[in-house]
């Protein structure tokens, strides 16, 4: 995302209800997202029912996806030494 339409959905906040404002913002917070991401999911899912949903969203932490790979690579690393 660029700079340019970081701003943009940032401005777009200013002009929402209060409510939608908070709401957004508890999504972004309890997701970890970053609230711009969060205006342009919901904006995407308005446009287009068959896009990515809010449910489907949810992501690891970078953390947890490095230990992820650490993980798999392990793995294959077992499976290429048994296949040897």
């Amino acid at each position: 995302m660029q700079t340019g339409d970081i701003t943009a959905l940032r401005g777009i906040l200013n002009h929402l209800p209060a409510n939608i404002r908070e709401a957004l913002a508890a999504y972004a917070a309890d997701t970890g997202m970053p609230i711009e991401f969060i205006i342009e999911m919901a904006i995407v899912s308005f446009l287009d029912v068959d896009s990515t949903t809010f449910a489907d969203c949810r992501t690891d932490s970078p953390g947890r996806l490095r230990e992820r790979i650490e993980m798999l690579e392990i793995q294959l690393a077992a499976a290429k030494g048994q296949l040897l």
